[in-house]
């Protein structure tokens, strides 16, 4: 029996113009294949370093339309945002600088266990609810507003929050980890 004559004709119709457009579907079927694992190798790539897509971003790809995406979206949120470095927040601390407020976006629980020293307890979910705008808001006075978290997926998306509400805030890039990393190992990373 003919292998084709066991397909619908609806299919063989399908496969015989496949193949009049291009006699190698195949070499198609690969293309969208290595494609497709490309973009998951690019998807990883800027999970794992959020700065791989801060180049895309001054460059006009319109990468915001995911930012609400699962996985995907606190990349492109941390990476879209303003930052300051750790070593830049503690010459501004050794200068004595007044004309910032250090807002902490974590957990009472993750604040009680490991803080920067003169940060500001602000958990996201107030933020979240309005509560925490207001309270940003009778902070600020006048000064910087710097956000930071535990790594920078959360100060970040605080960062975004705060700027639709009207606040224009700076996320500490690499959060309370990169602090005590690089300026104070005393402080946990929590």
């Amino acid at each position: 029996m003919n292998e084709s004559a066991s397909q619908p004709a609806s299919t063989q119709r399908l496969y015989q113009r496949l193949i009049q457009w291009h006699p190698k579907p195949r070499f198609w079927l690969q293309i969208c294949g290595l494609g497709f694992a490309l973009g998951l190798v690019a998807i990883a790539c800027a999970i794992y370093n959020p700065d791989l897509l801060r180049p895309l971003i001054q460059a006009g790809v319109p990468l915001k339309f995911a930012s609400g995406f699962p996985v995907i979206g606190d990349p492109i949120q941390q990476a879209s945002v303003s930052q300051i470095t750790v070593q830049e927040l503690k010459q501004l601390m050794d200068d004595k600088a007044t004309n910032f407020v250090l807002i902490d976006v974590r957990e009472p629980e993750e604040y009680e266990t490991a803080r920067i020293p003169g940060s500001i307890l602000v958990p996201l979910g107030d933020i979240e609810s309005g509560e925490g705008i207001t309270q940003i808001k009778s902070l600020i006075k006048g000064r910087q507003v710097i956000v930071h978290c535990k790594v920078g997926r959360r100060s970040a998306k605080s960062v975004v929050m705060l700027k639709a509400a009207g606040i224009e805030a700076t996320n500490l890039k690499g959060g309370i980890q990169a602090w005590s990393r690089e300026i104070d190992s005393s402080v946990p990373q929590s």
